[in-house]
């Protein structure tokens, strides 16, 4: 391979003509160059020596040319040293980034080696810590204003608060947090455009310190002005600003913001949600905001068709009305149908029933079912109160009164039940559809009153628990581990109506195992239902693309006759996989679930599980 040599003779007449002609000719010359410096030559290897931590190792090879174009090699060994020249400055930068201020970087060329190698060797030296971290306002501030913002920081933005830990490693990555913190916590005390002036930090190379100063310009306070709303056609605006947090006059707050989008959002009724300011605040620091909003069709009619082993074919059908008399009130005719339950419904909703968040739930239902162990036909009327008092947190409690004929065991018996459901559910996940941690609880505590003659009272318990938690990755093989327990209290199991005591084999209870059959048995063999249950449930989900997720689970469980599972009583065990596909609706999921130890005359071989949903 030819060389190309220029003399500073050859070169001269070219930055004559650089002089002339621009800087753009320098362009289309230097890409010319590049052509030849950059010309493949014969390939080498690259190795670093001298760190240990393969975390730090793996962000200097992706700041490295000598790893990010080991697949092109330079034209020439000069090319080559000069392409490691050109990483000690980057891998200077990741050390320091790292809190390794005093490091060194050199590197050897073996070019006798075939292929030529290469070695980094980098010297760490001491981590550098973190001593001291101080935040000042601007001189040109009033005394007042200084002194405001000196409250302000220093009673809510502490030093571990910020990310910093005295004597631990001081890396840039906190340090840049902590700014964006002090920030951030100005503008959620109403300095809306506050910004850091000024950045100075300072390494003490005798003590192996890093101070940290940073000098906060908070501008103004901004206090929010007039709220102004558009778009709204069949909505009450007069209901829409009771959802509305932010209140003209008040410090401004992103957190009302938005919360005042959440409120929105759970209304259902909007397609489109803007809270915008697009004017400046007025010379008193009033910035006005404007909340844009697209309505959807508050009417829609549902129809659809289902299918599996335990249940057979299904139809469903429904119609709703989102917003009655422009308030968000809700009416929902539902019914469905399959070989086992029938049943429909008359829904009636209305949001902010007394406060915000606050719901008033009206149903009437009829249910018919047809199950191994009992018929039964029922007609309730509920009324309910649902409260959620924040993202994680809900509570509900009401009246209902419901009519009860079954049919067990050859005898009728009728009953008519006063219950008052109370009901406690706490969640948090990261992801609504397909999280890689977070749990659930919901407690569910009912207590019954029997009408009829028999005039007895019973309560019935619940607890289900749910854990999700990744194994490997954030969320490349992710656990699921489940629990249920349910007590009833009162008389004896034959005075408790059949459709109120426990029976599991379901997608939800104990999976493989025939529906609604997993109970003790009389002599015939026939479910009779339990006082007690005792659920638990492991799955693990291997996503293997950002859609499709494999999820062998694992589940056990039995009811029993008495009011307390029995210590060491048996389990029934069941197994199997599924598939799981990430849609715009959630997951739809499919699962094939084999029992452990099928029951003669009840258990199939497997069943098979369609479902369409959240996680929880």
């Amino acid at each position: 391979m030819a060389d190309l040599i220029f003399s500073k003779r050859a070169l001269r007449p070219l930055f004559c003509f650089f002089q002339k002609r621009g800087q753009a000719f320098f362009i289309c010359f230097f890409l010319l160059l590049s052509s030849f410096v950059f010309a493949e030559g014969d390939p080498y290897k690259v190795a670093i020596r001298g760190v240990g931590d393969p975390t730090l190792r793996n962000v200097l090879e992706l700041n490295s040319q000598l790893f990010g174009m080991q697949s092109h090699p330079p034209a020439s060994a000069m090319s080559l040293r000069l392409r490691a020249d050109g990483d000690i400055p980057q891998f200077m930068e990741v050390l320091h980034s790292y809190g390794y201020y005093s490091a060194r970087v050199s590197f050897r060329i073996f070019e006798d080696e075939d292929p030529t190698y290469v070695i980094v060797d980098v010297e760490p030296g001491p981590v550098y810590t973190f001593s001291q971290v101080k935040i000042s306002a601007p001189k040109h501030l009033s005394e007042e204003q200084q002194e405001r913002i000196e409250i302000i920081l220093n009673d809510t933005v502490s030093f571990k608060k910020l990310g910093f830990e005295m004597e631990k490693p001081a890396l840039a990555s906190q340090i840049l947090d902590g700014e964006q913190k002090i920030i951030d916590q100005l503008i959620h005390s109403g300095y809306l455009f506050a910004r850091v002036t000024k950045r100075l930090v300072v390494v003490d190379q005798t003590t192996k310190h890093v101070e940290v100063f940073f000098e906060v310009d908070p501008g103004r306070l901004i206090y929010f002005g007039e709220i102004e709303i558009e778009g709204l056609y069949k909505v009450s605006e007069e209901w829409i600003r009771q959802k509305v947090t932010m209140k003209t006059g008040t410090v401004y707050n992103p957190e009302l913001v938005l919360e005042t989008r959440r409120n929105l959002e759970t209304t259902g009724l909007f397609v489109t949600i803007e809270i915008v300011n697009n004017e400046a605040a007025s010379p008193e620091g009033y910035l006005p905001i404007t909340i844009r909003l697209v309505e959807g069709k508050t009417h829609s009619i549902s129809a659809g068709i289902s299918y599996s082993t335990d249940e057979s074919f299904g139809l469903a059908a429904g119609w709703e009305n989102r917003n009655l008399r422009g308030l968000g009130e809700t009416l929902s005719i539902n019914g469905s149908a399959n070989d086992i339950v029938q049943e429909a419904s008359i829904l009636y909703r209305k949001p902010d029933f007394r406060r915000q968040r606050e719901d008033l739930v009206w149903q009437l239902q009829h249910r018919s079912e047809f199950l191994k162990s009992y018929d039964d036909r029922s007609t309730s009327l509920s009324a309910t109160i649902e409260r959620r008092l924040n993202r994680h947190l809900y509570y509900s409690w009401g009246l209902k009164l419901e009519a009860l004929h079954t049919f067990q065991d050859g005898q009728q018996a009728d009953y008519v039940l006063f219950s008052v459901p109370l009901r406690l559910k706490w969640t948090r996940s990261n992801n609504k559809y397909a999280p890689s941690h977070g749990y659930l609880l919901d407690l569910r505590f009912t207590p019954y009153t029997d009408l009829t003659e028999s005039n007895h009272t019973f309560t019935v318990q619940r607890a289900t628990g749910i854990y999700i938690f990744p194994i490997i990755g954030r969320d490349r093989l992710v656990g699921v581990a489940k629990v249920g327990l349910g007590f009833i209290a009162g008389p004896s199991t034959r005075r408790i109506p059949p459709s109120i005591r426990f029976y599991e084999g379901s997608y939800n209870g104990l999976r493989g195992y025939t529906y609604q059959t997993v109970s003790p048995l009389d002599g015939d063999g026939d479910p009779i239902g339990g006082r007690s249950l005792v659920l638990y449930s492991l799955e693990t989900r291997l996503k293997l693309t950002n859609k499709f997720s494999f999820i062998p689970f694992f589940d056990a469980g039995n009811t029993y006759k008495a009011a307390l599972p029995p210590i060491g009583a048996e389990l029934l065990k069941s197994y199997g996989f599924g598939v799981s596909y990430l849609t715009v609706m959630g997951p739809v999921r499919i699962d094939l679930a084999i029992p452990c130890e099928p029951r003669k005359g009840l258990d199939k071989r497997f069943e098979v599980y369609f479902s369409l949903g959240a996680t929880f």
